[in-house]
């Protein structure tokens, strides 16, 4: 968009994908996401506002963005841009992103570190 920043069109970018791979990891088209956002907020999204969130090219305002959040099961801070993001929260977003088989065994090292009883997976 006219006037935005070199940052901005990065963040929009890194936003962007964010929401392509929910929509991907779930097996949606942009069109099957549009109609099932649409009937569960009662907006108007289109195949082309996917499209254009997805490749960085508006800025979105947050109630698209709690959409999106609402509508993946995620929270709001997994769509944000990293650098907005700080130290801990950049950790617990990088440990959501983990299959959930590396998640355990991350689990069971930091058990094994405190020294707390670890059960069998």
């Amino acid at each position: 968009m006219k006037g935005d920043t070199p940052q901005d069109a990065v963040d929009k970018k890194e936003v962007g994908r964010k929401i392509r791979a929910l929509r991907m990891m779930r097996g949606l088209t942009q069109e099957k996401l549009a109609e099932e956002m649409n009937r569960m907020f009662g907006r108007k999204y289109t195949t082309n506002m996917i499209s254009t969130y997805e490749n960085g090219g508006d800025h979105m305002l947050m109630g698209i963005l709690f959409d999106f959040a609402i509508f993946f099961g995620v929270a709001i801070q997994e769509l944000l841009p990293a650098r907005l993001l700080g130290g801990r929260d950049a950790v617990l977003r990088s440990f959501v992103e983990l299959t959930p088989e590396n998640q355990a065994f991350i689990e069971k090292m930091m058990r094994l570190m405190l020294k707390e009883e670890v059960s069998p997976a």
